[in-house]
């Protein structure tokens, strides 16, 4: 019976040895910096949106530096939407290929190291599957419009340089019906109303260089809730039917950020600090100056005793640093 015994534990912690190889979390596949031969210095994302058919139409203007001289042909990350134009600054049409989620620009002249190269993209998509996506509405969250660009998703809604390596300023400009709000990246600059048409346009500036992958847009008819630390416009987006109990979660932001500025020895870098709640995501995503969480993340009184969201909203504010 010992024996047995004996060899049943032996069985067991062999099975379990060869378990543990088999998953071995080292033996991924490793990922290396990618080479590039262009630096994206700011790109300008213009919107227009059917939110009842799920259609919209962008335009992508990209300033870029060739990193070699005689730089003849630009390559973009540019995946499902449909590219129907490309145009240089002169306004002349640029002869493209787009296959395999590359976009391939031919410039008709070469470009020497340094120079400024201003190139506008046209294209349109109907009902998005990846980076940019239209959500109908429930009893549970209003209609919306999210954007989600991590890992490498931003060049599923815009061309782009779409890899953590560059980084570059940019502009978001939006027009969406009257009863949505529009938040993206950096400072609101203007809202236009056209009341004929009963559409709002909002212009969001990132003044400071990002990489793609933070790069984010949202528009829903949203409430927003203000705050704010010493000057610093701290925003927090949530669903009507939350506003009784969305400070639950958010009471606490601006302390986290005064702690956060001593704690690192560097104040908060961006233009505002907004969180937005958004449907069919869970946890949260440090877009700079726009962080996105799951709509879970306010709950009621009685929850809050088991869940409270204190450790989700300071993760993901800490990446703001």
């Amino acid at each position: 019976m010992k024996k047995t015994k004996f060899y049943l534990c032996l069985f067991l912690l062999l099975s379990n040895l060869l378990s543990a190889q088999q998953t071995d979390i080292y033996q991924r596949k490793q990922q290396f910096e990618r080479s590039r031969d262009y630096d994206v210095v700011h790109y300008i994302l213009k919107f227009t949106f059917d939110e009842d058919n799920k259609k919209y139409r962008g335009e992508t203007t990209i300033t870029l530096s060739p990193l070699k001289d005689d730089f003849s042909q630009c390559i973009l990350d540019a995946a499902d939407f449909t590219v129907t134009s490309v145009i240089n600054p002169a306004k002349a049409p640029l002869d493209f290929l787009h296959k395999d989620e590359k976009l391939i620009i031919n410039l008709k002249k070469a470009y020497d190291y340094g120079e400024k190269i201003n190139l506008t993209i046209k294209y349109h998509e109907e009902n998005p599957k990846n980076g940019l996506i239209f959500i109908e509405a429930t009893p549970d969250h209003p209609p919306q419009i999210n954007a989600y660009s991590w890992p490498e998703k931003a060049h599923y809604w815009f061309p782009c340089y779409d890899f953590p390596n560059d980084k570059a300023t940019s502009e978001l400009i939006a027009t969406v019906k009257e009863d949505y709000k529009v938040l993206s990246n950096g400072e609101l600059k203007k809202i236009e109303h056209d009341d004929k048409s009963n559409i709002r346009t909002y212009h969001y500036s990132q003044e400071l260089p990002i990489s793609s992958y933070l790069i984010t847009f949202t528009a829903g008819p949203y409430e927003i809730i203000s705050d704010s630390l010493d000057g610093l416009p701290v925003e927090y987006w949530v669903y009507k039917k939350d506003m009784p109990d969305a400070m639950r979660s958010f009471r606490k932001t601006p302390d986290m950020i005064s702690f956060f500025n001593k704690k690192f020895g560097f104040p908060y870098p961006w233009a505002k600090y907004a969180q937005i709640c958004i449907a069919g995501f869970g946890g949260g995503m440090e877009n700079v100056s726009a962080t996105i969480l799951g709509d879970a993340t306010i709950h009621d009184q009685r929850a809050e005793q088991d869940f409270s969201s204190d450790s989700l909203v300071s993760h993901e504010l800490a990446h703001q640093w």
